[in-house]
C-alpha cells in the first residue's frame, strides 16, 4: 500500500482536492452570498466531482511512471515504484480501473448538473492528454510542459463550473439579470487570475523538474528544453518565468496599496498585502535566486519543492479573500 500511494502521488492529489474545495468555499461561496444566495450544488455531488478529478490525476501519475521506468532508473533510482514496489501489470490494471471510474463518475455528475457534454469532454480530454503526455508529449520540446500547465489551470475552473451551473439556475428565479451578471463576472475574474497562477507556476515547476531530470531524458532521446538548449539556458528561462510571476503579483499588490490610499478605500485592511508579500512574493524572490545559483540536481529539487510551496500559499490566499468579502471590506456584487 505505501508503494501504491507513492505511485499515485498522494500529497499532490490532496493538493488538487484542497484547491477545489478552496475554490468552492472561499471563492464562489462568499461572492454568491454577497448576491443573497447560497451554494446549490449538493455536497455529495461536489465530493464526487472532486473525487473524479483526483482519480483522473492519479491515473495520470500511474501511467507516467509506467512509461518512465527506464528514465527514472537514471534520474531517481531510489524512487522507482513500478516493477519494484508495484508490478507492471498491477500498475496498468490500476490505471485502467481508476481512469474508467474517474471518467464515469465525472460524466454522471456532469449529466445531473446539466453539463453532460462540456463536463464529459473535460474529463475525456484530461484523461487522453495525460496518456499522450506520458507516451509522446513529455518527450517533445515544451509540448508536455504546456499541456500539464493547461490541465493544472483547469482544476479551479472545473470546481467553479459545476457550482455556477447550479447557482445560476437558482439565481434566475430570484435575482435581476444585472445582479446575476455581476456575480458571475466577479467569480470569473478572480477565477481567471487563479487559473493563470496555476498555469504559470505549473509550467515553472515542470521546467525545473525537466532540468533536474535532464540526464536520463537525454539518454533516452527526450527533447526537453534543458536537453535541447542546455541546463544553463533552461535555468535562466525558469528564472525569467519566476521573475515574471513575481513582477505581475508585485504590480497587483502595489496597485492595492495605492488604492488603500485613495479616498474611497476607508476601512480596507493591509492583511492581504502582507500575506502576499511574505507568503508569495518573498518565496518567489528566494526561488529566483535559487534558480540563478543552481548547478546540480539537489538544487533543482529544492527549487521544485519551493515552487510547490508557492502554489499552496497562493491558493491559501483564498482564506484571506473570503474573510475580506465576509467582513464587508471588499464588495463584488
Amino acid at each position: 500500500m505505501p508503494a501504491f500511494l507513492k505511485l499515485i502521488r498522494l500529497p499532490n492529489l490532496l493538493i488538487i482536492a484542497f484547491t477545489m474545495y478552496m475554490v468552492r468555499y472561499c471563492l464562489v461561496l462568499p461572492i454568491v452570498r454577497q448576491a443573497g444566495l447560497e451554494l446549490m450544488m449538493p455536497d455529495l455531488f461536489f465530493f464526487l466531482i472532486t473525487l473524479s478529478t483526483v482519480m483522473v490525476a492519479a491515473a495520470g501519475y500511474v501511467i507516467n511512471d509506467y512509461f518512465d521506468m527506464k528514465i527514472d532508473t537514471i534520474n531517481k533510482p531510489d524512487e522507482v515504484v513500478v516493477d519494484k514496489g508495484v508490478k507492471r501489470r498491477v500498475a496498468m490494471g490500476a490505471h485502467a480501473l481508476i481512469t474508467t471510474l474517474g471518467v464515469f463518475i465525472g460524466a454522471g455528475i456532469s449529466y445531473l448538473s446539466g453539463l453532460f457534454m462540456v463536463g464529459t469532454m473535460i474529463f475525456v480530454f484530461s484523461t487522453a492528454s495525460l496518456w499522450f503526455y506520458s507516451t509522446t508529449f513529455k518527450r517533445q520540446f515544451l509540448t508536455g510542459n504546456l499541456l500539464i500547465a493547461v490541465l493544472s489551470a483547469l482544476i479551479p475552473l472545473v470546481a467553479a463550473l459545476y457550482e455556477m451551473s447550479f447557482v445560476t439556475r437558482q439565481a434566475r428565479l430570484e435575482l435581476p439579470f444585472e445582479v446575476i451578471s455581476t456575480m458571475n463576472e466577479g467569480i470569473l475574474t478572480v477565477l481567471s487570475g487563479y487559473a493563470f497562477f496555476a498555469f504559470a507556476t505549473s509550467l515553472l515547476r515542470e521546467l525545473i523538474k525537466d532540468t533536474e531530470d535532464h540526464e536520463g531524458d537525454e539518454v533516452f532521446g527526450c527533447k526537453t528544453l534543458p536537453v535541447v538548449w542546455g541546463v544553463r539556458t533552461a535555468k535562466y528561462v525558469s528564472a525569467f518565468i519566476c521573475l515574471s510571476i513575481l513582477a505581475l503579483i508585485s504590480y497587483l499588490s502595489f496597485s492595492y496599496v495605492i488604492f488603500l490610499g485613495s479616498e474611497g478605500a476607508t476601512g480596507l485592511s493591509m492583511v492581504p498585502f502582507y500575506y502576499v508579500l511574505f507568503a508569495v512574493q518573498l518565496p518567489l524572490l528566494a526561488l529566483f535566486v535559487m534558480l540563478l545559483l543552481a548547478h546540480d540536481k539537489k538544487h533543482f529539487r529544492w527549487a521544485s519543492f519551493v515552487t510547490k510551496f508557492i502554489m499552496l500559499t497562493g491558493i491559501s490566499f483564498l482564506f484571506i479573500f473570503r474573510h475580506q468579502l465576509e467582513s464587508g471590506n471588499w464588495v463584488i456584487v
